[in-house]
Parts: C-alpha cells; sequence; structure tokens
C-alpha cells in the first residue's frame, strides 16, 4: 500500500490498521478530540462490535501501550468515523485522501524490487560493466530515473524485458586499430566553450540527491570502494559533531 497522507502529516499503518494518533495530529491535535475520547464513546464501541462480526478483518481496533507501534490503531471504518466525530471538514478531507491514494499507481514491492535486481545480476554476470548497461536500458526502455519508480503493474514486463536483453562484456580485439575516446566536461556560456576538463571514463557527474541511489545500486562499486567510502563519512559525521573543519 502506498502511504498515506492527510494535510502533509504521514499516517502510519500496521497489519493493515491506521494509526489513529497520526489521524489526531491531522486533524489539529485538540486533546479533547484524543483518540481515546473517541475510543470510549458507546457509538464507537458499537461500530468496533459491528465490524467485528460482519469483517474479514481479525481485528477492528488495536491499542498497544508500548513498543515501536505504541498508539491507538484502527481499520477504515474507524477512521472515516473518527474523522466524521472530529468535522465535517475534516471527514471529507480524509475522503479524499483515501480517493487519492487508490488512485495512485502502486510502486515495486520490496520483493519484486529483489526480483528485478536478482535478474540484472544474472544478466550481467556479475560484470560491473554490464550491470550498468542492463540498468541504463531499463530506464531507457521505461522512461525512469532508476528501477524503484517502475510500477507493479510493470513487473513482468520488466522481467521478460531484462532477460531479452543481449548483453555482452566488451572484449578487446587484436584485429583493429585500438580505439581512443577522451569524455570532457564543458563550460559554455553565450553559446561559447569557455572553459573545459577531462572527465575519467569511471566518473559520475550526479545531484547530491542521487548519490544515495548510486550506492545502492548492484555492480557499480567495489566492496573496497564501499568500505573506503563509508569510512570517509563516518570521519566526516565525527568531524561536524564535534564542530572541527574540515581537513583537506
Amino acid at each position: 500500500m502506498n502511504a498515506l497522507t492527510i494535510l502533509n502529516q504521514s499516517v502510519r499503518t500496521c497489519n493493515n490498521l491506521f494509526s489513529l494518533n497520526d489521524l489526531h495530529k491531522a486533524s489539529g491535535a485538540n486533546q479533547s478530540q484524543k483518540p481515546a475520547n473517541f475510543i470510549r464513546l458507546e457509538s464507537t464501541q458499537e461500530l468496533v462490535g459491528e465490524i467485528n462480526r460482519c469483517s474479514d478483518l481479525s481485528n477492528a481496533l488495536e491499542v498497544n501501550r508500548g513498543g515501536n507501534k505504541q498508539g491507538t490503531w484502527v481499520c477504515k471504518e474507524l477512521v472515516y468515523a473518527y474523522a466524521m466525530w472530529i468535522s465535517a471538514k475534516f471527514h471529507l478531507q480524509v475522503i479524499r485522501a483515501f480517493d487519492s491514494l487508490v488512485s495512485q499507481p502502486l510502486t515495486l514491492t520490496s520483493e519484486q524490487k529483489l526480483k528485478i535486481r536478482k535478474t540484472v545480476g544474472t544478466k550481467a554476470k556479475n560484470d560491473g560493466e554490464s550491470h550498468k548497461q542492463v540498468y541504463m536500458a531499463i530506464y531507457n526502455h521505461f522512461s525512469v530515473s532508476e528501477y524503484g519508480d517502475l510500477l507493479q503493474s510493470q513487473f513482468e514486463e520488466a522481467i521478460d524485458f531484462i532477460n531479452s536483453l543481449d548483453i555482452r562484456p566488451a572484449l578487446p580485439s587484436s584485429d583493429h586499430v585500438p580505439f581512443y575516446s577522451t569524455r570532457l566536461m564543458l563550460t559554455i556560456e553565450n553559446g561559447q566553450v569557455v572553459h573545459q576538463n577531462q572527465v575519467p571514463n569511471d566518473a559520475f557527474v550526479v545531484t547530491k540527491n542521487r548519490i544515495c541511489t548510486l550506492l545502492s545500486e548492484p555492480g557499480l562499486f567495489s566492496i573496497d570502494e564501499i568500505a573506503k567510502i563509508a569510512q570517509v563519512a563516518q570521519s566526516r559525521m565525527i568531524d561536524m559533531a564535534t564542530g572541527l573543519p574540515r581537513l583537506n
């Protein structure tokens, strides 16, 4: 299920139940409208009993006193009832939030992402350059910036597409004159090249918010490279926490 958001407040889920505490925050956190007051209502108890009697849910209501899932958790019907108890305006906002949630296309599940990565690894035969070729083919074919943006409805097509790719590691040929190429980064102002730098073949030019995505892509970095990145990141975090200046 995609995340439910009401008035910029994310609503957590647990065992197909929704956090009534998060709903309370979204409504304005009025103390007189806290979940405990709603649960104590006779009309609420009657509704809970009817849902438990008629629904296929194992439980329409859970109250956890501690742990990671502390709070009051309810089924969708009780979410609607709680919102209606607060106000007609909030009730309408909750209805529209659920309607929007249903209309949103579902992205890949964790299991589907894992299957995609395994299929890519099998096709690339654990060759780093071949990994890049497969992922680039996926991005171009499905017009996405990363494989996690694929929809659940595209999963089977994506698996078939990966298996259909003809990916072969590039091998040097002694029958031809070696081909040399150079990657350049150009700075252009008013249509004129004002500066250029040679870019190594293994270099990436990415925005900061894409760095974590690149690190998570299988085959792009070796174990030694990941370890070095982690060491530098940890050292920098310690420097920032202790207020020390960056060492060049």
